[in-house]
């Protein structure tokens, strides 16, 4: 059809360009066509004029001015108007006559007369009008209409085959002229007057008279309630094995289809109703249109909208209800969604249907559709609101977690809607505040009796399952607004000591997520309730365990310090954000709290000294041991110290051999030499075996310090000698007499070897050693008072070692311990001087094992 329509409108194109008589119908038939007026216009030939712009009117006028010569009429009676005149006329008062408001009245009347659905030919024929409201367009319409006007009352209308030009019509009498035109004018107005009654008259009442009216009484009879049941029930089997063909007819026949079978099941009940349910089940899926259908009409007719039927029964909306759900519940695998479908077209929800959704809610199986089904509903049903929302946080405090957790999620998603965000949050809230009550039986019986009571007798206490009951949904609202934190900290403040512990484990994961640039958290470290105090440092212990103290915490930190808690333990998270001098005045008082405290407040001073540290702390490792070995102290003091040295030694792979020889190194030009600076020697020697000739120039430099005017550090300094055996040999030999005597009684088992290393020097290098010395290692050795298998404790000083006679016992604790090999270091030979090594490298050096 369209490739007709193309060769039709590109014949006419053709045509129109030729001037002739036809150019107003050609211009018409383009319209028609799909032709626009701008391109109709642009192919119109040169000189000449739009016949459908000149009125009939201007015609007419155009002939009396002519005045040319009319012949008189014979006596003889003038010829009846000619059909085509007559519809031309008729054509002319149509198109006064088919004002906006008329063709909007014709087009309401024709709406009534149209068909349920587009002919196929209209489609095919149809083409939008592009010249729609103008002269020529309407002049067309009128001459459309007047046609079929003339066909409907018997005028034969001939089509033209051409147009006389205008300047050779002869213009007639304008008396004969005047009277013609009234004669039309009178025909006209009675043909439209009788046959469309555009005046309004009614019809003859006279015809309607002889019209029978169709009654159905006349043709039917009444049938009997069997048949009619029979009838129904044949038919109703019909409807239901019309399902496929229905299918692939219109959603209209579908619509209609399923109309029939509601009202065939509602009218009946009884047989029928349990006939639909069955035929419904077998195929939920593909029949919950009809079920939701079945559902509104019975839901009308228990109403009273509607008429009940011919054997109404006890059957009501919330049964037939019922019926459907327990059928989704035994056909239906868990987690299929047509439940909640159902439910949320369905047009009420009953008490039934409630209590089912609660029980697939507390059932793990159908725990998803049930927490969903109650979810949409809440958002969906306005009325249901409040029902809903109850049933949700009475989930919340579970005891079975993926149901609590579950409904949490949900109420979480609630909390963004801000008709639903205060009723939340009241609950979180009241709940919270049942903490403060001595039992769980005191707190239900408040004045939140509506609330969840749970399962609490009159002998009942709190458990760790309970508290953390009314903690989850507080806990999981409080990212999603901050600013309930201080509620937290009012009743952590008025809690038992059992509550606050839970607290503080529980808090964790809602103030990471929070962060510390919050107003409402720096607004509870600075002015927390009183006695609340751990709770807020354990905030601060959350947002520093894995990001750095921005400089506003650690101000408003130092500030709460310094006014109201005195507690070291308070500034223990933000000490990365402290510069050197204020963590060295702050390690005596951290060194006092317990062992678990030292460590954590260690790890952090060097955590960004770590592998995946960036460095830049505020103070480095190195200054750190060396600050540690400044503090001084005695007893319990001392052993604080101690254990902050081992942390540090711990921390293997930030106290590096380079790191521990620049702390030594500044350490040896300290005077006194520190307490526990040979301890840190031998744990140094003890980590880092390469670092012995580094060793053995530091023990130089004490030799030529008198290290032995200090008890303490003179007893390490034994201690380390006897650690490195045959390589220390040379550095004692350079000691005094009675300096060495006391190396021997504090250690005998130093003699023996170094008496062997004497004997198997050359006789020129003997002569080099003091006589003394030599008459003194030559001498039996003295009695055991130190031995390199008892652990030193430096910061205790040592009896003065026994002088007795060398027995069994003590000549057989002069046995060296085990050793190993302990390679050397090119780089830690040289003397810290820059001269020559004191001794030669040796290719091993005895160490104790212990």
């Amino acid at each position: 059809v369209s490739s007709v329509r193309k060769q039709l409108k590109l014949h006419a194109t053709s045509l129109f360009k030729i001037a002739s008589p036809f150019t107003a119908r050609l211009a018409g038939l383009l319209s028609d066509l799909g032709a626009s007026s701008t391109e109709i216009e642009r192919i119109r030939p040169k000189g000449t004029v739009e016949a459908s712009k000149r009125f009939p009117e201007e015609e007419i006028e155009s002939k009396k001015n002519k005045r040319k010569k009319v012949e008189e009429p014979d006596d003889e009676e003038a010829p009846a108007p000619q059909p085509e005149q007559d519809c031309d006329k008729l054509a002319n008062v149509i198109a006064e006559k088919l004002t906006p408001e008329m063709a909007t009245e014709l087009v309401l009347i024709g709406l009534m007369e149209l068909p349920d659905s587009i002919p196929p030919h209209f489609n095919s024929a149809y083409t939008p009008i592009a010249q729609a409201g103008t002269t020529t367009q309407i002049h067309h319409l009128a001459r459309m209409m007047s046609a079929q006007i003339a066909a409907q009352i018997g005028i034969t209308v001939a089509v033209p085959e051409a147009t006389v030009p205008q300047s050779e019509v002869k213009t007639k009498d304008p008396r004969l002229q005047t009277i013609e035109e009234e004669i039309h004018a009178k025909i006209t107005e009675q043909m439209i007057t009788k046959h469309f009654n555009l005046d309004g008259e009614e019809t003859s009442r006279s015809a309607r008279k002889n019209i029978k009216p169709f009654n159905i009484d006349d043709v039917c009879k009444p049938m009997r309630t069997d048949e009619l049941e029979s009838s129904s029930r044949k038919s109703l089997r019909r409807l239901f094995q019309a399902e496929r063909v229905s299918e692939n007819d219109t959603p209209q026949a579908t619509a209609v289809r399923h109309k029939l079978i509601v009202g065939l099941v509602t009218q009946f009940g009884k047989d029928f109703r349990r006939a639909f349910i069955s035929f419904a089940l077998e195929d939920m899926r593909a029949r919950s249109d009809i079920i939701i259908a079945w559902l509104y009409r019975e839901y009308v007719l228990e109403q009273g909208y509607v008429w009940r039927g011919l054997t109404p029964d006890s059957y009501g909306y919330e049964q037939c209800l019922q019926y459907v759900l327990h059928g989704l519940y035994r056909k239906l695998d868990p987690g299929d969604r047509l439940f909640t479908k159902i439910l949320l077209d369905c047009p009420e929800i009953t008490e039934g249907a409630m209590s089912m959704i609660k029980s697939f809610c507390e059932n793990t199986d159908w725990l998803d559709v049930g927490i969903l089904t109650l979810y949409e509903l809440l958002l969906r049903r306005s009325n249901l609101r409040a029902q809903m929302l109850d049933v949700l946080l009475g989930l919340t405090m579970n005891t079975t977690d993926k149901i609590r957790d579950a409904a949490i999620d949900r109420c979480k998603d609630l909390f963004h809607i801000p008709a639903l965000a205060m009723p939340l949050e009241d609950f979180a809230t009241t709940i919270l505040t049942r903490l403060i009550a001595e039992n769980p039986v005191h707190a239900c019986s408040a004045e939140d009796t509506e609330l969840p009571a749970g399962p609490y007798d009159k002998d009942s206490q709190w458990t760790e399952d309970s508290i953390r009951s009314c903690l989850h949904l507080f806990l999981a609202l409080l990212p999603l607004k901050p600013r309930m934190i201080h509620g937290l900290a009012e009743v952590y403040r008025e809690s038992s000591s059992m509550i606050k512990r839970i607290i503080l484990r529980m808090v964790e994961t809602p103030v990471s997520m929070i962060g510390m640039k919050s107003k409402e958290i720096l607004q509870l470290i600075e002015s927390g309730p009183k006695g609340s105090e751990t709770l807020v440092t354990r905030v601060l212990h959350i947002l520093t365990e894995n990001e750095a103290p921005s400089q506003e915490l650690v101000t408003m930190v130092r500030r709460l310090y310094a006014k109201r808690v005195t507690d070291v333990r308070m500034l223990i998270p933000v000490l990365p954000g402290l510069d050197q001098k204020q963590l060295e005045e702050l390690l005596p008082k951290i060194l006092k709290q317990t062992p678990n405290v030292v460590k954590e407040a260690f790890k952090r001073i060097l955590s960004p000294y770590r592998a995946n540290g960036t460095g830049g702390g505020p103070i480095t490792p190195a200054q750190l041991l060396i600050a540690l070995h400044h503090i001084e102290g005695k007893g319990e003091e001392m052993k604080g110290v101690i254990a902050a040295t081992n942390l540090c030694f711990a921390e293997k792979t930030i106290y590096t051999s380079e790191v521990l020889a620049i702390v030594l190194t500044q350490l040896l030009e300290v005077s006194p030499i520190p307490l526990l600076y040979m301890r840190s020697v031998i744990q140094a020697l003890s980590m880092w075996p390469r670092m012995v000739s580094f060793v053995l120039n530091i023990l130089g430099k004490l030799v030529s310090k008198q290290i032995w005017k200090q008890g303490q550090v003179w007893r390490g300094f034994v201690k380390c000698c006897a650690m490195l055996g045959t390589q220390a040999h040379s550095l004692l030999l350079t000691l005094p007499a009675t300096r060495l005597k006391e190396a021997f009684q504090l250690h005998p088992a130093l003699h023996n070897p170094l008496l062997q290393h004497v004997q198997s020097l050359p006789a020129q290098q003997k002569a080099l050693i003091d006589k003394e010395v030599l008459l003194l290692i030559k001498s039996p050795p003295p009695d055991a008072t130190l031995t390199i298998q008892q652990p030193i404790n430096i910061g205790q000083p040592l009896p003065p070692p026994p002088f007795r006679a060398p027995s069994a016992q003590g000549s057989g604790a002069t046995t060296p311990a085990p050793t190993t090999p302990i390679p050397s270091s090119p780089m830690l030979q040289a003397p810290m001087g820059g001269g020559p090594p004191l001794l030669p490298p040796p290719g091993a050096v005895p160490v104790s094992t212990t």
